[in-house]
């Protein structure tokens, strides 16, 4: 019976796998991550004005910063109550709230920079809230047809 290739390859495929195992045993594992975020889902986007979701928002809380930003009190009662999260300063280093309640005041911080250092204004924030308001306006059906309805009637125009 003279020896064949189509014999022995079955023979030389299993030695490849085992030395594949062997090989992959021997490397050194990964150190551990330093960071692990598990969302649970993909995000279906991650513009705040239009995210709708936990999981965005879970996201975007992690990019973004607003004007405030939601932060538990510096004393915890227990590790299993709730606990009602506070507006604390974000972007803003302060606000104020006049007497009616109907106008808010942000002071800006003044060391606020976005990503590539230029500062952060007013005029930034000044430009998203139309575009919040007309996205929410319009998923509440309210009429409004795009974006750019939406700021046209939040600025008045």
């Amino acid at each position: 019976m003279p020896f064949t290739f189509r014999k022995a390859f079955p023979y030389i495929v299993v030695v490849m796998l085992l030395g594949a195992v062997a090989w992959a045993v021997s490397l050194n594992p990964l150190p551990p991550a330093d960071f692990t975020f598990d969302n649970g889902t993909e995000c279906q986007t991650l513009d705040p004005a239009k995210a709708t979701g936990n999981p965005e928002n879970r996201v975007i809380n992690g990019l973004f910063e607003g004007l405030l930003r939601q932060l538990p009190p510096k004393e915890l009662k227990g590790p299993h109550e709730n606990t009602p999260l506070t507006a604390e300063p974000g972007m803003a280093e302060s606000f104020d709230v006049s007497a009616d309640g109907k106008t808010y005041t942000f002071h800006i911080r003044k060391d606020a920079v976005w990503s590539d250092g230029s500062p952060v204004t007013a005029d930034d924030f000044e430009f998203s809230w139309p575009i919040h308001l007309s996205t929410l306006l319009r998923q509440r059906g309210t009429g409004v047809q795009s974006e750019e309805d939406g700021c046209r009637r939040c600025r008045g125009n």
